[in-house]
C-alpha cells in the first residue's frame, strides 16, 4: 500500500498524543492508542484485500514475515537497550520489568499487565518499564486472526467473494465487541483496556472504512479537521479517571476514521515535521516509555526534564527508525530467512530477560532490601490477616475483636486509619478493642467514583451503614473514628463536612466519647521507593532525600474542627506532630521504616508511638475537663 500524507499524519498525531500524555502535559493521551487500532484496522484490511484481488491467493508466512520485518527489529533493539540500562541503576523493580520484558518478547505483555491488575492511568515512577508494550500485544493478537477472519467474511475460501458480505459481517464484529466492551467497563475495567476481544471494534472501524473509501462512498468528504478536532479534545478533555475504553473510545476512533475517510488531503498534513514523527512513531512509542520513567525516577518531575527526555526520546527513535528500522523492513529476504533469525532473535531475548529476572531477584534479597520489603507487604496491622477487611466487592460487616475487658474501644474508618490498631492496643491493653474496616471508604458519609472499577463504589455505602448501626449497639467507651485524606476521593470541603457531620449525627447520640483523628500526612513519593532509591541509586547520580516538610497550616484539621463543632463528644486529634516530628516526615525514623508507601504508616512505626498519643490523647480530653482512667 502506497505511503500516504493523511496515514502518515494520524500516526504522528496519535503517538503525540500518547507522548504528551505519558510526559504529563496532556491528560486524555491515552487516546492515541486507540488511533493507532483504527489505523491498524484500515491498514491490514487494506493489504490482505489488495493481496487476494491482485494474486488471488494469500500467503500467510509471507504475511507474517513482513509484519516481523516492520515490527521485531525496533522492539529487540529497546528491550535490549532497557534492559541494560534498567539493570545498572533501576533496582527496586526488576524481577516485574524482567517478566513484562520475557512476555513483550512474544508480544503477550498485555497477559501480564491484565493479570497483575496494573493501571495504566495510574502508571508513574514505580510502574513497569516495559507497560507501553501492552498494546503490541493487543495489535500481534489481532494480526494473528483478522487476515482469516477477512478472508472467510470475504468469501475467499469458497471462491465466492462477496464484499456486502464481508460489509454486514465487520458491522456485527463491531456491534458484538462494541457491547462485549460496555459490558467488561463496568465489570472488569482491566480486561476491557488490556485484551484485545473489547478492543475489535477499533479495528473493525478501520477495516469498514477502508471498504467505503475504496467504494467512492467519501469522495466529496472533507472530514479531516473535523477528526482532528475530535482526537484532540478527548486527548486535552478527557480525564485520567474516564471509564475507558467505554463509549467515550468513540471519540478518538470516529475522529481517525473521519481523517482516513477524507480523499481530500489538506496542505497542512505534508508539512515535514508532521510526516517525519509519523515515519518515527513506532520507534517513538517504543522509546518514549522507559527513557520517562527512567528519566523522571533519576532527574525529578520538573518541565525541563519532561521537554529534554521527549527530545531525548524523538532522537533515539531517529536513529533507530534510519539504522535500524527502516533498513531491514527494506530487505528483499524470503519469508524462511525472516522466520528462522526471528525466531532466534525471540528465544535469546527471553532467556536474557529471564536470566535478568533471576538475578534481580537475588539481588534483592540482601538485608536492606528486605527490611523494606517486610515494610511494604508484612509491617501492617494483624487484623487483615483475620480477614477483617473484607474484598472489594463486599459490604459484610466483619468486626475484628481483641482482647478482653470491660471497658470497650472502637476504632472505624479506612485503612488509613486502621493502621492505628496497634497503637491503641498499646494504649488500652486491659480493655476490648473493636475494630471495623473497610479499605477505601472513609468513615464520612460520602459517595465516590472510583478509578478501580470506573463507576460510584456503591459498597462503601452499604458497608458505612451498616457499620453505623452495629457500632450505635456496641456502644464503646471510646470510638475512634477516621480515613484517609479526601483530596485522595477527590472531595470539596464542603461535602467532606457535610459527610463527617452525617456520621457524627447518627453516632454521636450512642456513644459516650468519640475521637475524630485528623489524616496521617502524605508524603509526595512512596517510603519504600524512595528507600530503595537511596540504597541501590548510583553515586554519579544526584542523591535523593526521604524527607518532606509539613505545610505551616492543616487544612484537614481546620475541616474536621469544623463538621465537629456543635458536638460536645466529639475530640478532633492531629497527631502529626508525632508522626513527623519537628513539621518533618521521615520515611524512616530512629531504625523503623515509618511508610508502608506514601500514606499508610507500619506496625511497628505506629506501636512506637503509643507513649507520645497517650500524652496527646490526655491534653485532649483535659481541655475539655474529662477525666478518663488509662
Amino acid at each position: 500500500m502506497q505511503k500516504r500524507a493523511d496515514i502518515q499524519s494520524l500516526r504522528a498525531l496519535a503517538i503525540l498524543a500518547v507522548l504528551m500524555g505519558h510526559a504529563h502535559f496532556a491528560r486524555g493521551g491515552y487516546v492515541g492508542v486507540d488511533v493507532f487500532f483504527v489505523l491498524s484496522g484500515y491498514l491490514i484490511t487494506g493489504l490482505i484485500l489488495i493481496e487476494v484481488e491482485s494474486t488471488a491467493k494469500f500467503r500467510p508466512f509471507a504475511f507474517y514475515a513482513r509484519r516481523l520485518k516492520r515490527l521485531l527489529p525496533a522492539l529487540v533493539v529497546v528491550l535490549f537497550s532497557t534492559w541494560a540500562f534498567a539493570s545498572v541503576i533501576v533496582v527496586q523493580n526488576q524481577p516485574s520489568d524482567a517478566q513484562a520484558g520475557e512476555l513483550a518478547s512474544f508480544w503477550v505483555s498485555n497477559f501480564y499487565f491484565f493479570a497483575r491488575a496494573i493501571n495504566y492511568f495510574a502508571a508513574k515512577s514505580s510502574s513497569n518499564l516495559f507497560l507501553q508494550t501492552w498494546s503490541l500485544g493487543v495489535e500481534e493478537q489481532f494480526y494473528i486472526i483478522w487476515p482469516f477472519l477477512i478472508l472467510l467474511f470475504y468469501g475467499h475460501f469458497r471462491r465466492q467473494r462477496n464484499e456486502r458480505q464481508l460489509t454486514y459481517a465487520l458491522i456485527m464484529v463491531a456491534i458484538v465487541s462494541m457491547a462485549l466492551n460496555l459490558y467488561l467497563v463496568r465489570v472488569n475495567p482491566k480486561a476491557d483496556f488490556y485484551l484485545m476481544p473489547g478492543r475489535a471494534w477499533e479495528f473493525a472501524i478501520g477495516a469498514l472504512v477502508f471498504l467505503g473509501r475504496r467504494n467512492g462512498r467519501f469522495r466529496r468528504s472533507h472530514f479531516t479537521l473535523y477528526g482532528y478536532s475530535l482526537i484532540l479534545i478527548s486527548t486535552f478533555v478527557f480525564p485520567t479517571d474516564l471509564a475507558y475504553p467505554g463509549f467515550w473510545a468513540l471519540v478518538p476512533c470516529v475522529g481517525a476514521a473521519l481523517v482516513l475517510a477524507d480523499e481530500s488531503c489538506p496542505r497542512f498534513l505534508l508539512v515535514r515535521p508532521l510526516q517525519f514523527t509519523g515515519d518515527i512513531s513506532y520507534s517513538l512509542y517504543l522509546w518514549h516509555w522507559p527513557l520517562l520513567l527512567v528519566g523522571i525516577w533519576a532527574f525529578g518531575h520538573s518541565i525541563l526534564v519532561r521537554l529534554a527526555l521527549v527530545a531525548l526520546s524523538v532522537g533515539l527513535a531517529a536513529i533507530t527508525y534510519f539504522a535500524v528500522e527502516d533498513p531491514i523492513r527494506r530487505l528483499n529476504v524470503t519469508s524462511y530467512r525472516v522466520f528462522v533469525p526471528s525466531l532466534g532473535i525471540v528465544v535469546f531475548g527471553f532467556l536474557m530477560l529471564n536470566n535478568w529476572y533471576w538475578n534481580a531477584e537475588a539481588m534483592l534479597r540482601d538485608r536492606v532490601h528486605d527490611e523494606i520489603f517486610e515494610a511494604e507487604h508484612f509491617d501492617t496491622a494483624p487484623f487483615w490477616k483475620l480477614g477483617c477487611d473484607t474484598e472489594f466487592n463486599s459490604a459484610k460487616i466483619r468486626a475484628c475483636v481483641v482482647g478482653h475487658g470491660k471497658r470497650t474501644i472502637g476504632l472505624v474508618g479506612d485503612s488509613v486509619s486502621a493502621l492505628w490498631f496497634p497503637t491503641l492496643r498499646e494504649i488500652y491493653p486491659n480493655s476490648r478493642l473493636v475494630v471495623l474496616n473497610k479499605s477505601g471508604c472513609p468513615a464520612s458519609t460520602i459517595n465516590y467514583f472510583s478509578k478501580e472499577i470506573k463507576a460510584p463504589y456503591t459498597v462503601c455505602k452499604k458497608w458505612r451503614r451498616r457499620a453505623i448501626s452495629y457500632l450505635a449497639k456496641l456502644d464503646p467507651s471510646i470510638l475512634f473514628m477516621g480515613s484517609g485524606r479526601y483530596p485522595a476521593y477527590h472531595f470539596s470541603d464542603a461535602r467532606w463536612i457535610k459527610g463527617t457531620r452525617e456520621t457524627l449525627k447518627r453516632l454521636a447520640p450512642h456513644i459516650k466519647h468519640i475521637v475524630l483523628m485528623n489524616p496521617v500526612p502524605v508524603l509526595p513519593f512512596n517510603a519504600g521507593h524512595c528507600l530503595w532509591m537511596r540504597a541501590d541509586r548510583p553515586k554519579w547520580l544526584p542523591r535523593r532525600k526521604c524527607t518532606y516538610h509539613l505545610p505551616s497550616k492543616d487544612h484537614m484539621f481546620a475541616v474536621l474542627k469544623q463538621a465537629a463543632r456543635t458536638y460536645p463528644n466529639v475530640f478532633v486529634a492531629n497527631f502529626d506532630n508525632i508522626v513527623c516530628a519537628n513539621h518533618i516526615c521521615r520515611a524512616k525514623v530512629k531504625g523503623k521504616i515509618a511508610y508502608q508507601d506514601n500514606e499508610h504508616l507500619t506496625a511497628s512505626f505506629t506501636k512506637s508511638l503509643a507513649p507520645q498519643m497517650t500524652v496527646t490523647l490526655k491534653a485532649l480530653f483535659k481541655s475539655r475537663r474529662v477525666a478518663l482512667k488509662w
